[in-house]
């Protein structure tokens, strides 16, 4: 009888710390605002192509992207980061595309030369919480868009979706 009392009481304990620390995680929690619809057209830059590799999550950083950019081009195009950056993360609601808010101070002036002769890929990662994109995602669908600049300062977008849970 004793031994079925000290069972229950430690599972008792085990519920109310696992319910204080979902609590926690949830009071913490921070989502990302929508902001205005996006309506460039993405995956148009002949010779280049972005993927993501499986999303990771934990509930301090958010989701972790880790992605690779493959090349087969000779035209050069730039990722800037220069007061905007060249990575964003996007939402997708009613068949509209909205970028998510970004709270994150910009790095200085970063530029990245991507194609030309001998260029394969260009791998990187986004964490959603420094990247100032809050530490949760809602339930969708959603996209890591990155920006190629042309030589003469036309702007390209490359995206690969993921799903968010």
């Amino acid at each position: 009888m004793k031994r079925c009392r000290g069972l229950v009481v430690l599972g008792l304990l085990t519920a109310l710390c696992a319910g204080a620390v979902w609590l926690t995680l949830r009071v913490t929690a921070r989502y990302p605002a929508w902001g205005e619809p996006v309506t460039y057209p993405v995956n148009r830059v002949e010779g280049f192509a972005l993927s993501i590799e499986e999303t990771t999550w934990s509930p301090f950083r958010g989701y972790t992207l880790r992605y690779e950019i493959q090349m087969d081009s000779e035209e050069i195009y730039h990722l800037v980061e220069d007061g905007s950056a060249f990575a964003y993360l996007e939402r997708l609601a009613d068949g509209q595309w909205y970028r998510l808010d970004c709270q994150r101070e910009q790095a200085g002036h970063i530029t990245f030369d991507l194609g030309g002769s001998g260029s394969a890929a260009f791998y990187g990662s986004v964490v959603q919480k420094y990247e100032g994109y809050g530490t949760r995602l809602e339930p969708g669908t959603y996209r890591l868009t990155m920006k190629l600049t042309d030589r003469i300062g036309g702007a390209h977008y490359l995206a690969a979706e993921f799903d968010g849970v």
